[in-house]
């Protein structure tokens, strides 16, 4: 009859392998914590592909997220600090052997992509929230050059983008790069410009000049306008003048399945007032949520939803 063999367990093995392969607990011979913490990992990974985070689309909510998910890592880890140290004469189990716990880190990864495959009917549904940097001007004031934010990439997987989302898409040749503008003409809309008024189906949107003229990133003070929904949302957008090429046009149809573009930074945007247009709904990928960086502090966590 063999001997039963005693080892030590060392806590950095734990807290690897479950953050690497979701066996820590096993590892330290507890089969009870290890399955209720591969159920919750799963559940939650299902939950956040599957829409949670349209849920979290708000700055507080993420923030409290964040700060719950790092609060149950660090719990996670002491904990399995505590039940190491504790465990110095450990009695090996028939489950502790390398191959056991690269089995649970296959079957954890099958497990969880099969319920991925039935709630979302896919496999890989990719990031709900990705984070983007704006490298141009043509959202300014709203969105600064070198702003980093985060965008909602599932927003419109059921939902139809509203007139005054900020939302990132491709322009038609133009390659891989992503676009940001806000959402003027719906499908099936007129949209015109005059003397630099949005003219929405024969109504012009409200706006109002606001001073003192805000300044633009190369220091220069050009007018700045609020401009109104027809449901009283507002934002912030600039002209230096109206009398742009972009700011007297023609009358466009907006084509069904197609959205009309533009930038809040009226003169200095390419955007459905010129070629290609209109922008196909297919192109569009998410919802500009809220700023977390900025060369200006006091933007961080401004809001863009």
């Amino acid at each position: 009859m063999n001997a039963e063999r005693i080892v030590e367990r060392r806590w950095w093995v734990a807290v690897l392998l479950t953050f690497v392969g979701n066996s820590g607990y096993l590892y330290l011979g507890r089969p009870r914590r290890f399955f209720l913490f591969s159920v919750l990992a799963i559940v939650l990974s299902v939950a956040m592909s599957h829409g949670l985070w349209g849920v979290l689309a708000s700055r507080l909510a993420m923030i409290l997220w964040f700060l719950a998910a790092g609060g149950i890592s660090i719990w996670v880890v002491a904990e399995q600090v505590l039940i190491a140290r504790k465990t110095r004469n450990y009695h090996l189990r028939r489950y502790n052997r390398g191959w056991v716990y690269v089995l649970v880190f296959v079957l954890t990864f099958l497990v969880s992509s099969l319920a991925q495959w039935l709630v979302t009917g896919k496999v890989f549904p990719g990031n709900a929230v990705r984070s983007f940097a704006f490298p141009s001007g043509s959202m300014l004031p709203t969105i600064e050059v070198g702003d980093r934010f985060f965008v909602d990439m599932r927003r419109y997987e059921h939902d139809l983008p509203q007139r005054g989302d900020i939302v990132l898409y491709f322009r038609e040749n133009g390659g891989d790069r992503w676009y940001a503008s806000r959402v003027m003409g719906l499908p099936g809309e007129r949209i015109q410009m005059v003397d630099g008024n949005v003219i929405i189906n024969g109504v012009a949107l409200t706006r109002e000049r606001l001073e003192p003229a805000e300044a633009t990133t190369s220091g220069e003070g050009v007018p700045t306008y609020r401009e109104f929904l027809e449901d009283g949302t507002s934002y912030t957008v600039q002209e230096v003048s109206d009398n742009s090429s972009g700011d007297n046009t023609p009358a466009f149809e907006v084509p069904l399945g197609h959205y009309f573009m533009m930038g809040d930074n009226r003169d200095n945007s390419l955007d459905s007032r010129f070629e290609p247009g209109p922008v196909p709904a297919e192109r569009i990928g998410g919802k500009a949520i809220w700023v977390y960086w900025s060369r200006k502090w006091s933007r961080i966590g401004a809001n863009l939803d």
